[in-house]
């Protein structure tokens, strides 16, 4: 098994953002594609997204193809945030957002006695106790119980309606019938990954198993990692797709500046792929006042370059710059 670390997985994670080195802007619905969308909650952070990954964009490149190209489209996408998506990958997009939303009504659940927020964490909690394992219901419930810390949540599986407590894990992957023991039901989990043959491997990372496509674990395993600082916007991709690994990529572990509350993601500085600080910027006048927060004390190096990408924004914005760097948080 192929073992990495979190630095190269950071490097090839950088490479495939195109934060290493930023693409032409005639390849922005190219960017827009590999990104799965632009996040769209605040529309100036989808801009400055690209902003970060493309050489030359222009200030209204996004607005011209949002509203006179068409070429982008607005919509509810994942996690039913505000996304925008390439026209040409809509039909994709579609076939994928268009399963059945029936077992999201909290209206439902009340009747179990259980809240939305509850029903994902025992939802997940299915997939994770039943990974490689089959169950009866009864099992099924104790270990759940045992994984969520919650007595409520095993009476609910043990003793709750039949089916209808298990149908959002069926629905998502996350649970389907096996064999059955005389007439006791026993339940497993899917082998999305087994589907897919040779196209996937195992990598080891310091110590933690995963899985990569093939091609993406050769490809991070021959990686020359290479120097990169960027400032990337709130909501970037890069940080919301490492909300579930943010640890291994967070130096200080200041998680709290960075993923805050009411789904707030913040700009980051980010370093050879790992969050070294936040910053923010302010336009006044004829000047924009870029902030940069660093977790800790960063070199040299890395304050010239994001000062380069300081600068870099302001001649984006059509603004005179002012820097300032706080002291570092710890």
């Amino acid at each position: 098994m192929p073992k990495l670390t979190w630095p190269r997985i950071a490097a090839w994670r950088v490479q495939r953002h195109q934060l290493n080195e930023r693409a032409r802007a005639e390849n922005m619905f190219a960017v827009v594609t590999r990104l799965c969308g632009l996040h769209a909650q605040v529309l100036s952070s989808a801009l400055l997204t690209l902003w970060a990954r493309i050489e030359d964009i222009k200030r209204d490149a996004v607005r011209r193809a949002l509203w006179e190209d068409r070429s982008l489209v607005k919509t509810w996408a994942m996690r039913g945030t505000l996304h925008l998506l390439a026209v040409d990958d809509l039909p994709l997009w579609h076939a994928a957002l268009s399963t059945s939303r029936r077992y999201r009504k909290p209206g439902l659940w009340r009747r179990f006695g259980l809240t939305l927020d509850e029903l994902d964490r025992l939802t997940e909690a299915v997939g994770d106790a039943l990974d490689g394992c089959v169950m009866t219901r009864e099992e099924l419930a104790q270990k759940v119980g045992n994984i969520t810390g919650s007595v409520k949540f095993a009476r609910k599986l043990a003793f709750g309606s039949w089916g209808t407590i298990l149908k959002p894990a069926a629905m998502t992957g996350r649970l389907c019938f096996a064999p059955s023991v005389g007439q006791r039901v026993r339940f497993t989990a899917r082998q999305w990954i087994s589907t897919l043959g040779d196209e996937v491997a195992p990598v080891e990372v310091e110590g933690q198993r995963a899985w990569m496509m093939a091609t993406d674990a050769r490809e991070a395993r021959e990686l020359s990692p290479k120097e990169s600082v960027r400032l990337v916007p709130a909501f970037d991709q890069y940080v919301i797709g490492a909300s579930r690994h943010a640890e291994n990529l967070l130096t200080g572990g200041l998680r709290s500046q960075v993923y805050r509350p009411q789904g707030w993601v913040s700009p980051v500085l980010l370093v050879d792929g790992f969050m070294r600080g936040v910053w923010f910027h302010e336009i006044k006048g004829s000047r924009v006042q870029v902030v940069i927060n660093p977790f800790l004390k960063v070199p040299s190096w890395v304050r010239r370059g994001a000062e380069e990408e300081a600068e870099r924004l302001a001649g984006f914005l059509g603004c005179n710059l002012k820097l300032t760097w706080n002291s570092s948080s710890r």
